[in-house]
């Protein structure tokens, strides 16, 4: 009996590699109400599947003005059926900083921890581009009038 074996090429890899990336949204539930989002990352995947790095969130309304950076961890769930598909999950731990003006009422700054946690779904366009869409809930501490401790990121 003869069995014919294939040789493989190397198959790419993420793990040690740095993955930068940069969102639009929305945030809802801020002390502006819905405001304009900005999100960059910095993933450093540790394997195919685990990454950490930074989160940088910027929201931007009328009167309000916040920024949060956060230390996240990443995990991309894999289905052999549908290889262009990664959905995922987070979770990190960081700080928030919040600066509102409303008129008559003057300037109220503040700033607090911030954990922000989600998920989302990312498609593969190709091996060096990827669209995807994340929902981060965010709970902070930071005391703003108007505001619960709790809003809510759509990045897509």
């Amino acid at each position: 009996m003869n069995v014919l074996a294939q040789a493989r090429g190397k198959v790419p890899t993420k793990a040690g590699r740095l993955l930068i990336g940069t969102q639009l949204g929305l945030a809802a539930g801020t002390a502006d109400d819905t405001v304009f989002a900005l999100g960059f990352n910095a993933d450093y995947h540790l394997d195919e599947d685990f990454s950490v790095g930074p989160l940088l969130q910027f929201g931007m309304g009328g009167d309000l003005f916040q920024t949060g950076i956060s230390g996240q961890a990443r995990y991309v769930f894999h289905n052999p059926r549908f290889p262009e598909v990664k959905p995922h999950l987070q979770g990190g731990l960081g700080f928030r900083y919040v600066d509102i003006d409303r008129p008559g009422a003057g300037d109220d700054d503040d700033m607090g921890f911030l954990v922000p946690f989600g998920g989302g779904v990312d498609f593969h366009l190709d091996k060096n581009v990827l669209l995807g869409t994340t929902l981060l809930l965010n709970f902070t501490d930071a005391d703003v009038p108007g505001q619960d401790n709790l809003f809510m990121t759509w990045f897509f």
